[in-house]
């Protein structure tokens, strides 16, 4: 029942139907089943506080100190009306993330969840791409028009670019969404028994030209680093370099805008999330334990950080952007390390799916870096999923897990402060105001 559950919350997040059926606009069909899921789940919810747990479960004690963190930062601000908005909405967050892990308590249900996300977005992605084409007309899924002038001939040039619903109403989000179920996809085509298998192409095909249609940088840059990740673990990684070469020939093909990396130009995009970052590292330095405040960055700046990695130690300081960092540099390392298990403690499907979810993660870490999305759902999605994967992989894996520890907090502490200097390093070099 919990899981159950547990899959329609994830539909109704991910397709969203009040906003694509006019009909049920407005009601509150998410909170209602989410609601249920907690009813049905509570104790395994619940269970993830204790001591024991936490210890065992470094991730869900960092996203949860990362709560605490973004809530805190507001305090400090003496913005209490801020701090219980963003405690609420970044609490949704949480909580789904705390459900995933509860309720994904067997091998057997996270591999059938990996799958039905991958299915999930593949749905979601047809529905977008048929409004895109005009054989849809859905509300909530309106194409994103972006302007920029032509360098060339200097007139302004419309840009359509596919986008989704609810969580996915960006074409960047939406191209984060499909490198996560082109690389879940690829790993249902190995791991399906059956001819059954090569239905699992069709997905990958779709989401492929959906990425094309968000002409999202970004997520192109995901999508390759995601399946470098992937082919490296099967044949190497100087094969998997020189597939990457190889494969990259065909990316020739691909509007401008996608292509375009440019940083040298002050107008262009790129200069210009550079200029952003810079502005968001000063103002670290002014507030550099509790940040700036969570969400305070627009106001401050104008923009967001385009950056979630930058924009975590601006809003919420040191203490708030080590520890979101410090989720997935655990998660990719921990992941990484298990391959030692491979030959002797696990079976080959199980690599696969560890080496499956190392490339989302990696790939997810990847958007990241061109994006804001903090306190949203995308990037938690695959933490719970590592999560999941650390406790159900059996005795052998979960006794090579690294528990919460002191060590782990140098280490996080560590990374934070070199992630910092290369930033700032990275900046001073390339920034260039008008």
């Amino acid at each position: 029942m919990q899981y159950a559950l547990l899959v329609i919350v994830t539909a109704v997040l991910f397709i969203r139907p009040s906003e694509i059926i006019p009909e049920v606009e407005g009601e509150p069909i998410y909170q209602a089943a989410i609601l249920a899921c907690l009813v049905c789940s509570f104790p395994r919810v619940l269970a993830q506080f204790s001591a024991d747990r936490l210890k065992q479960s470094p991730v869900t004690a960092l996203v949860l100190s990362l709560w605490l963190s973004a809530v805190v930062s507001q305090v400090v601000q003496q913005y209490l009306s801020e701090a219980r908005s963003i405690g609420v909405e970044f609490g949704k967050v949480l909580l789904y993330f705390l459900l995933v892990v509860g309720v994904v308590d067997t091998y057997a249900r996270l591999r059938k969840f990996v799958m039905c996300l991958a299915g999930l977005i593949a749905v979601a992605t047809l529905l977008a791409v048929l409004q895109y084409h005009g054989y849809l007309d859905l509300p909530g899924l309106r194409t994103h028009v972006e302007h920029a002038i032509d360098a060339d001939s200097g007139e302004d040039r419309a840009i359509a670019r596919l986008c989704g619903s609810g969580i996915f109403n960006d074409p960047n989000d939406l191209a984060m969404a499909l490198t996560v179920c082109i690389i879940f996809s690829l790993y249902a085509v190995r791991s399906v028994e059956g001819s059954v298998r090569y239905l699992w192409v069709l997905p990958v095909a779709l989401c492929g030209y959906a990425l094309i249609l968000t002409q999202s940088r970004g997520g192109l840059i995901a999508l390759l680093v995601g399946l470098l990740v992937l082919a490296g673990s099967r044949f190497g990684r100087r094969r998997a370099i020189l597939a990457g070469i190889l494969g990259a020939a065909p990316l020739l093909i691909l509007d401008a805008r996608q292509l375009d990396f440019d940083l040298s130009n002050p107008k262009g995009t790129g200069q210009g999330r550079i200029q952003l970052w810079a502005e968001g590292l000063k103002l670290f330095r002014e507030s550099p334990f509790f940040g700036i405040g969570a969400g305070n960055y627009q106001e401050q700046v104008g923009l967001v950080a385009h950056n979630s990695f930058v924009h975590a130690f601006t809003e919420l300081g040191i203490i708030g952007g080590s520890l979101f960092l410090g989720a997935f540099v655990y998660t990719i390392g921990t992941l990484h390390g298990l391959r030692v298990c491979r030959s002797r403690y696990t079976s080959s499907e199980s690599n696969s799916l560890r080496i499956c979810l190392l490339a989302a993660v990696v790939g997810t870490a990847a958007a990241l870096l061109s994006l804001s999305r903090v306190y949203t759902y995308p990037a938690y999605v695959v933490l719970a999923l590592a999560t999941a994967y650390f406790r159900v992989s059996g005795e052998q894996v979960a006794a090579r897990v690294p528990p919460l520890s002191g060590r782990l907090w140098f280490k996080v502490v560590l990374y934070s402060g070199g992630f910092l200097v290369l930033a700032h390093l990275f900046v001073l070099v390339s920034v260039r105001w008008h």
